[in-house]
């Protein structure tokens, strides 16, 4: 659920720009799992009491986040596919050059 809230309060506050909002929305849904690690590392003495489920919220965070940019990308390419130009006219062939004889 905090992944999934960061990820949408990054959404909405990404701006109006998609590539933007969809920049933000996942790095605000992946960026807590790093310090979370560190300072578990070091305050905490690596407490297995509190590392084991820190690695496995970092692990599905980063797994979300993945899958959350992937069907971004398909969703991006499929609306690039749709409006893609019309198929243009292929340029005329050059006609190949005549031997001159002189």
């Amino acid at each position: 659920m905090v992944v999934l809230g960061a990820l949408g309060l990054g959404l909405l506050v990404g701006g109006r720009d998609s590539s933007g909002r969809a920049a933000t929305g996942l790095i605000s849904g992946v960026r807590f799992s790093a310090l979370g690690l560190i300072i578990i590392g070091t305050q905490l003495s690596g407490n297995p009491g509190y590392l084991g489920p820190a690695i496995v919220f970092s692990l599905v965070d980063t797994i979300v986040a993945v899958f959350v940019a992937v069907e971004m990308g398909r969703r991006a390419s499929a609306v690039q596919g749709d409006s893609s130009p019309p198929d243009q006219p292929s340029p005329r062939p050059v006609p190949p050059a005549s031997g001159g004889s002189s």
